[in-house]
């Protein structure tokens, strides 16, 4: 591409990228194909498990491309990505030289002073190495070049002395140098101090050497640790913070004056609680509250914007979060629906809120106060414009509700669950429904706090067989998203009762004995049958052994109702039952009950020929018991005198017939 071409396709997206609103989120580096490529635009260039960034004075960002072997910077104004140290080769040559003729192994760190000198962690190689900005010579500042651990009962070592274990981090102050030697994960241990160089010597100014997490509020030498990403906050007090990773915490060192004046350099926790799950990981929690109680999951970088927010690139949560001027967290970029352990890429161009990060590693602050942070799990380098900018933002479960077809009188509910993905507070002023067919008992104005939800239960009640809709209307303080309006649907089905027998005679009862019978409530054809009662208009001679009441009935099932009889006195007794449910056809069913009641006599005995056929007033004079019509069942036969002689029988049924 002509070097014309170029520069102003890079003016033109530097221009894009300056034009972004608050809270915007962008990428500014990698993502292209480009892999060893110098001075194409930034986001040309494809990154290999970039491990640091830095920003100078003037807004240039230098990128420690670890798996790349070399540093690489972005120029402030061009956008445009130059290789300033390193051939791409792993291993160690060149000082002296060119920074570009030098060979780096795998460098995980890179910092920047107010002078331009760009220090470099050449982890591979266990040294600190300098770029110098007049002639771009570079040259090693400390390290002996070998692996190994600060010495037991040694304040100082000399620069060329020192063997350090995993340089991870680099702060280059004006005063001089503070390294993170922490831990190589390959081999499963580390140093765990952070150093710093003055003069031509290296001290000791926080850590055992023991990974853990120990010495809160006492001297850092003290205090078990697990350095990852530093900064410095140049504020009054001096204060370094850094993420103790494997503690799932953020510290901070500041200097101190004890009981007896002397000066030390003390320790404190000022973001997460520490706390694991069940396998040993971080959590996800505390949004809105102190920071101190919030759980994080490997913080793995840290960052301070001019007005002394700390934000910490929480990456195993996939988050960045800001520690805000009160003490109180907040997430400023990243959002993991679903599962709070799976990153990814998405959102450029929108608010970093809502964007998908896939562990995000280290941060700086730009002039402007922009943050710029490497987006590890995607090789990139990504930007939000304003970090500090606060909103709500509001998610909706669902854009329409269709009820679909609902049984009459039955109804149906949804659940609408409203989430605050932003970093402010979000009150639901006002929920209104145009249809009274569709109610919901939520109460407005309702607030819900950053990464908070609250559930909208809504009901559907249709009346008849018709199709209804309705729309949900919704008004927030979201400033993007004012007013949502839900489509709400629905139509209603209509069940089909039949009820058998249509009525029930009991046979004649002793007043000290019951009776029982059933009938059969079916829903013949869809949707729910709802037996909303079931009504006796004589309770003292009918009862039911269970009430029935709110009984649901599927389409094609049924439910048997047993009624007993229990006459109170001698005679007819009739009675009926009322079968009240949601067929609008059919709202009531009335099924006749008819009985009588017999009083037993003194003595056991009593007279039945009347209620079995043979009331005739001639003497009975004869009995006889067989099959004699030889159908396989014993026949009762009567012999009785009246005028002419007749003969009954019975053949076992309630009662005899005249035969002869």
């Amino acid at each position: 591409m002509p070097k014309l071409h170029l520069i102003l396709l890079a003016l033109f997206l530097s221009t894009s990228v300056y034009g972004q609103d608050p809270g915007t989120i962008i990428t500014i580096a990698g993502g292209g194909t480009d892999l060893l490529g110098s001075e194409i635009p930034a986001t040309e260039a494809q990154l290999n498990v970039p491990q640091d960034v830095a920003v100078d004075n003037e807004g240039n960002i230098y990128i420690a491309d670890s798996f790349n072997h070399i540093i690489r910077q972005i120029d402030a104004t061009s956008g445009v990505i130059t290789t300033i140290a390193g051939t791409g080769t792993p291993g160690f040559s060149g000082d002296g030289g060119p920074a570009t003729n030098a060979e780096l192994e795998y460098p995980r760190a890179v910092d920047v002073n107010d002078l331009g000198e760009v220090f470099i962690g050449d982890t591979g190689n266990f040294r600190v190495r300098k770029i110098d900005p007049a002639t771009g010579i570079i040259t090693t500042v400390a390290g002996a070049g070998e692996r190994g651990t600060f010495p037991r009962f040694i304040e100082r070592v000399h620069i060329d002395s020192i063997r350090f274990g995993e340089i991870v981090s680099i702060i280059a102050g004006n005063s001089g140098l503070i390294i993170g030697d922490g831990i190589n994960f390959d081999l499963g241990s580390g140093n765990n101090r952070i150093l710093q160089v003055g003069g031509d010597s290296v001290n000791v100014i926080a850590g055992t050497g023991r990974q853990g997490y120990s010495g809160d509020g006492g001297n850092a030498l003290a205090a078990d640790l697990a350095i990852e990403g530093m900064t410095l906050d140049t504020g009054s007090d001096l204060r370094v913070y850094f993420a103790d990773s494997q503690s799932h915490r953020v510290r901070s060192l500041v200097e101190a004056v004890d009981d007896s004046g002397q000066a030390f350099t003390q320790i404190e926790t000022v973001a997460g609680n520490g706390r694991t799950n069940l396998f040993g990981e971080g959590t996800l929690s505390g949004d809105g509250g102190p920071a101190v109680d919030a759980g994080l999951d490997l913080p793995w970088g840290v960052a301070v914007g001019p007005q002394g927010r700390i934000y910490i690139m929480d990456l195993a949560n996939h988050r960045i979060r800001s520690v805000e001027l009160d003490g109180t967290i907040v997430t400023v970029a990243g959002t993991t629906p679903g599962n709070v352990n799976e990153g990814g890429f998405d959102g450029d161009g929108g608010l970093a809120i809502a964007a998908t990060l896939d562990q995000p590693y280290r941060a700086a602050v730009d002039p402007n106060g922009d943050l710029i942070f490497i987006d590890n799990g995607n090789n990139r380098i990504r930007k939000i414009f304003q970090p500090e900018f606060r909103t709500s933002l509001l998610a909706a479960s669902a854009t329409l509700f269709n009820f679909g077809p609902v049984s009459l009188g039955i109804g149906a509910n949804r659940t609408l669950t409203l989430e605050n993905r932003g970093n402010r507070s979000l009150t639901v002023t006002s929920l209104t429904i145009d249809s009274e067919r569709f109610t919901t008992e939520f109460v407005t104005p309702t607030k819900i706090e950053p990464f908070a939800s609250r559930t909208v239960d809504l009901r559907f009640v249709p009346e008849n067989e018709d199709r209804i809709e309705g729309t949900l209307i919704l008004l927030t303080t979201d400033p993007f998203l004012p007013r949502i309006e839900i489509p709400l649907t629905g139509s209603g089905i209509v069940p089909d009762i039949d009820v058998l027998p249509s009525s029930i005679a009991f046979n004649q009862t002793f007043t000290d004995q019951t009776r029982e019978q059933r009938i059969r409530i079916s829903n013949l054809t869809q949707g729910q049958l709802f037996v909303e009662q079931i009504i006796l208009s004589d309770t003292l001679n009918f009862t039911l052994p269970q009430p029935v009441a709110g009984v649901t009935i599927s389409a094609g099932d049924f439910r048997d109702v047993n009624v007993i009889f229990t006459p109170q006195n001698a005679g007819p007794i009739s009675a009926e039952l009322s079968i009240l449910s949601n067929d609008p056809d059919e709202p009531e069913i009335l099924v006749p009950l008819s009985g009588s009641g017999l009083v037993p006599k003194p003595g056991g005995f009593l007279d039945l020929a009347g209620s079995v056929g043979v009331a005739d007033p001639g003497a009975s004079f004869g009995v006889a018991w067989a099959d004699y019509d030889e159908d396989g069942d014993p026949d009762l036969y009567v012999v009785k005198s009246l005028e002419a002689n007749r003969l009954y029988r019975n053949d076992g049924g309630d009662s005899f017939t005249d035969v002869a």
